[in-house]
This record gives structure tokens, sequence and C-alpha cells, in this order.
């Protein structure tokens, strides 16, 4: 199925027919995902997903370093 993408403003609409939303039992404020994978827009249902550590480090790209970093003394009620 095609569709046109419309200019609003700064940025861009896509109009998704009714019985693609029905298919998909998406209703009005749900909170979708967007993403870009192998050039191509990806767009999920976040709406009942909770965060996850996977989602949140998806586009991390750096290394990690697990070394402890001495913050220096402690100053006032730190209980550790």
């Amino acid at each position: 199925m095609k569709i046109k993408l419309y200019r609003c403003e700064d940025s861009h609409l896509l109009q998704i027919p009714r019985s693609i939303l029905d298919a998909l039992n998406w209703k009005d404020n749900d909170i979708l995902d967007l993403k870009i994978k192998d050039n191509k827009l990806i767009i999920e249902n976040s709406s009942d997903d909770e965060m996850n550590i996977e989602d949140l480090f998806e586009d991390f790209n750096s290394k990690y370093s697990k070394e402890d970093i001495d913050w220096g003394k402690m100053i006032g009620k730190e209980v550790w």
C-alpha cells in the first residue's frame, strides 16, 4: 500500500489508513517508537512496553569500562 507524505511546517506527516490501525490495534494517543533499520522506517507501538536496558543502549557505540572511580571523601550524609 502506498501513502503520501505531507509537509507540516518543519515536520512531515504520514496518514495511516484506518484498516491498518485496526489490524494493529492502535488507538488515538498511543505512543509509537520510530527506528531506522536497514534503510527502512520501523514503527512500533510502545504504549504498553516498559523501557528495557537493550532499547536504552541500542545505539551505544562506545567502550564500557567497569573500573571504579574515586569521587573523593564523602561530604554530608551519604551512606554506602
